[in-house]
């Protein structure tokens, strides 16, 4: 409770709507400071923190938690970015899976100064979501040195049987979309899919 100075005169009503005032002021006080706290901020106000705080991707479909991990995350994007630890930030608020594969790394060795994400999925809805995979490219494009290229490449994983999904990009803008063939439940099958995004943004399909 916040602390009370009134003269010494003042009497017992005044000094009951002062301290009912000080109850209230504290309440605000302890209220906005929760605005500011991606853990403890109301729900509805969620989408005005991430403002705030210059949340890059945002979604109103997310749950609270994807929101709220993408806005505790913000602050470390912004202090870092143009490094590898904001793009390794920006991914982790998405709670996938992934590797960062540099160009040295490849085999055969990439074009000198680029890098992939490789993103992992556990379930077809989560790897055919369209929204998700624009969220995470714009996620890393925005993290990511602005003198580097990248390339997203998504799999999906489950028992024997692999389908994978890749998207290439050489331009700053990109669209994500899966393709999936109808698996073979009798045998582990791969396939595989990819879309390559021009400098003009020519999508092609």
């Amino acid at each position: 409770m916040a602390l009370i100075s009134l003269p010494a005169n003042t009497g017992p009503a005044a000094r009951r709507l002062a301290t009912i005032d000080a109850v209230r002021l504290t309440e605000i006080q302890q209220f906005i400071a929760s605005l500011w706290s991606p853990t403890e901020c109301p729900p509805q106000f969620l989408p005005h923190l991430a403002w705030a705080l210059s949340v890059d991707v945002w979604d109103d479909a997310w749950d609270d938690a994807q929101k709220r991990n993408v806005i505790a995350a913000a602050p470390i994007v912004h202090r870092f970015k143009g490094t590898d630890m904001a793009v390794e930030t920006a991914l982790k608020a998405f709670n996938l899976d992934y590797d960062d594969v540099e160009w040295w790394e490849t085999e055969p060795i990439g074009a000198r100064g680029t890098f992939a994400i490789d993103v992992y999925h556990s379930d077809i809805p989560t790897y055919l979501d369209e929204d998700l995979r624009e969220q995470v490219f714009l996620s890393v494009k925005g993290a990511k040195p602005k003198s580097r290229f990248f390339s997203i490449r998504h799999f999906m994983v489950n028992d024997a049987k692999a389908f994978v999904g890749a998207l290439i990009s050489s331009s700053i803008d990109a669209t994500l979309q899966a393709i999936l063939p109808e698996p073979n439940l009798e045998a582990a099958t791969a396939y595989t899919a990819s879309f390559i995004q021009t400098e003009i943004n020519v999508e092609l399909t």
